[in-house]
């Protein structure tokens, strides 16, 4: 799961950088890495995730609140 995940990553980043579905495959991919165990990878991903989410998305959106906790709480 974790390989697919960053592969989506790497593949939205060269072609949508800055995107929210790039901000969602971030949002996934740092939930699994927090699922894995891999915390300060997940903080990472998961910032920048939130970030752009808000952005584009909305303070409201079920998406950027999702991601939000996964960051805030350390698990989703």
């Amino acid at each position: 799961m974790l390989a697919s995940l960053k592969e989506a990553v790497a593949l939205r980043e060269g072609v949508a950088p800055g995107s929210w579905e790039l901000a969602h495959a971030r949002e996934l991919l740092g939930e699994a890495l927090q699922a894995d165990g891999e915390s300060e990878a997940a903080k990472k991903v998961l910032s920048q995730a939130v970030s752009v989410l808000r952005t584009q998305l909305g303070a409201e959106h079920p998406e950027t609140i999702r991601a939000e906790h996964a960051l805030s709480s350390g698990s989703i």
